[in-house]
């Protein structure tokens, strides 16, 4: 018969199967994020064996998205506290909210020196979260990044982003935005960068 590495080969997939359903215990999808599905195919319920097979989908790839002024000159936020003026980004193209396992806010920032008072971002209405900030980049450059997995929404999303606490204002640039993913899509957006 050959050795035992050959068995899967010789005999293909339905043998293999047989193999997996007469072992004990769930069979693991293989996704890494810990689902399994009942050996015995989850009868009556869609799920089991051929769970497996139909749901695979195309594997997590990771696709940069950027705001529809990427490369243009920074945005400025120079107001009061209790100002109500908004910086707003366009991020296009971001894949349905069901095909995205994870989703990351990034920037370029200038005089964001001022950590958990800077300024405050929403994506979507979703938040705030803080800019992110530091003391040593008072008048300097810096990069930002927050994780925003659960609030972005399929094609078009809105990044605003406003004054914090700091008193008596606020006053830091934005610019090169972009919304990174990791999403089950067969290929990128043409948008990606």
């Amino acid at each position: 018969m050959g050795p035992v590495e050959t068995l899967p080969a010789r005999f293909g997939l339905a043998f293999a199967l047989l193999v997996l359903a007469a072992c004990e215990g769930p069979i693991d999808t293989g996704r890494g994020d810990g689902s399994v599905v009942p050996r015995d195919g989850g009868a009556g319920e869609g799920g089991g064996v051929d769970a497996i097979a139909g749901d695979a989908g195309p594997p997590p790839i990771e696709c940069t998205l950027p705001a529809a002024d990427y490369g243009m000159a920074r945005q400025r936020l120079d107001v009061p506290t209790d100002s109500p003026d908004r910086m707003r980004f366009m991020v296009p193209d971001v894949p349905p909210p069901d095909a995205v396992r994870v989703a990351m806010l990034a920037f370029e920032s200038y005089d964001a020196d001022h950590p958990g008072e800077e300024g405050l971002i929403w994506v979507n209405a979703n938040g705030p979260y803080d800019v992110p900030a530091d003391a040593t980049w008072d008048l300097l450059p810096g990069t930002g990044e927050i994780d925003v997995t659960g609030a972005t929404v399929a094609g078009d999303n809105l990044v605003e982003i406003g004054p914090g606490t700091l008193v008596p204002g606020t006053y830091f640039e934005i610019g090169n935005l972009v919304i990174r993913v990791i999403a089950a899509v067969a290929v990128c957006p043409a948008s990606s960068i």
